[in-house]
């Protein structure tokens, strides 16, 4: 199966340059890719393709590749990948060895005869 949303030339108008609005469109397909996915797999099963009112397949047309639903999705894979990779590079507290408690002092001496073990 041959799907329409990985199909992108960044030279849209063919004339051997990329200029700044082609780089933008190309921006924005890649943040399209995961939701124009998805909506295409939905549009291949017809009954909920029907049921979404969403046209993503070859009988029907693509016209719901650029849709609000394949937007949502696209934000909902982006937003947690991001946070995800913000959170991994920011600085975490380094795990360090534990500090050993000092032995409380007492105020009067154990007597020798206490039953506890000694080192």
């Amino acid at each position: 199966m041959q799907f329409q949303t990985f199909q992108w030339v960044m030279d849209i108008d063919g004339n051997g340059t990329l200029s700044l609005w082609e780089i933008w469109e190309t921006i924005r397909w890649i943040f399209r890719i995961p939701g124009s996915f998805v909506v295409e797999l939905i549009g291949q099963v017809p009954a909920l393709a029907q049921l979404l009112n969403i046209s993503a397949s070859p009988e029907t047309g693509y016209a719901s590749l650029d849709s609000l639903y394949s937007k949502i999705i696209s934000i909902f894979f982006w937003l947690p990948l991001l946070f995800w990779i913000l959170s991994y590079g920011s600085n975490r507290p380094r795990k360090t060895a534990k500090k050993r408690q000092p032995k409380p002092t007492l105020l009067l001496p154990m007597p020798d005869d206490y039953p506890a073990i000694r080192q």
